[in-house]
């Protein structure tokens, strides 16, 4: 909606109470919400309820600032999570429920795989075996329709807590690879001279990302790792380091840098930093009468 959209951008850092009646709700993926052809949106309606948001908002802000920040991708779109939602390690992941969406951060490398795609049927999106595109009579929804490319692959995610196995598909995994499904078909399936996908990998090293997931419903064995399917996948501005812990090398390289400042720097600074302490002590000398 242009006017109520356009009033709620320019105040969006303000965290501005809006009141929506008539709209449409739908939980998948969590709760959404979206308007209808009658909803209606007032911004700061006149309530007394929209007092006790406000303070709310003025208790909570830092909260809010940390939220805005997980829930939006560098480009500016929308990640659906959870405010109080906290990033989990990957070796908790297998205690996750079935089905249950979370948040891991960790660094993304690629298997050894020659496919980045499958092909599905263009009415219906069914999955077939054929290895290029062309027409075929759909044993889904009994349609002659053209194959078409749809991304698929999987990626390693590995943390400071293990390491486990996600797959992406459609429109994610177009946007981590920075390609279109057609443009990978054409890299990965003709013999023109297109760059090996190896080449997009440098840009994921020692990259952290922000990854949305949740477990795979079904494993081969009990041995096997976890695996992930990755709903939502964006590079942090930022690395965050844990902490190294305390070991002799750490105490022998501290060791070593304390012992490579010079003799006569630390001569220089110890005499100037008595100087300083001197004249700080000792009383001004008084001026003598004319």
């Amino acid at each position: 909606m242009d006017n109520e959209g356009n009033q709620l951008l320019q105040q969006l850092h303000e965290y501005p109470i809006i009141l929506a009646r008539r709209i449409g709700g739908s939980r998948y993926n969590g709760v959404s919400l979206t308007i209808k052809f009658n909803t209606t949106i007032l911004i700061d309606p006149p309530y007394a309820q929209k007092q006790q948001l406000r303070a709310w908002i003025t208790e909570n802000k830092a909260t809010l600032t940390s939220f805005t920040l997980r829930s939006t991708s560098k480009s500016g779109a929308l990640i659906s999570i959870s405010v109080d939602e906290k990033v989990i390690l990957i070796a908790n992941a297998e205690s996750q429920q079935d089905g249950q969406t979370f948040s891991i951060e960790a660094k993304i490398s690629f298997p050894d795989q020659k496919k980045y795609y499958v092909l599905v049927c263009s009415n219906c999106g069914q999955d077939v075996r054929y290895s290029i595109i062309m027409q075929i009579h759909c044993m889904n929804c009994g349609q002659h329709r053209m194959l078409i490319p749809r991304c698929r692959f999987n990626v390693n995610l590995e943390d400071n807590s293990g390491t486990t196995t996600g797959m992406i598909i459609n429109k994610e995994a177009e946007k981590l690879l920075s390609l279109t499904a057609e443009q990978i078909y054409e890299r990965t399936s003709t013999k023109n001279n297109f760059p090996p996908m190896k080449d997009l990998y440098t840009g994921f090293i020692n990259k952290i990302f922000s990854i949305r997931a949740k477990k795979a419903f079904a494993r081969a064995t009990n041995t096997t790792a976890t695996k992930l399917y990755i709903q939502s996948c964006m590079k942090k501005e930022y690395t965050t380091h844990s902490p190294t812990a305390l070991n002799k090398n750490n105490i022998h390289e501290a060791s070593k840098r304390k012992q490579q400042v010079e003799p006569e720097q630390v001569s220089e600074q110890a005499e100037s930093s008595s100087l300083r302490m001197k004249q700080k002590l000792e009383p001004p000398t008084p001026e003598k009468p004319n």
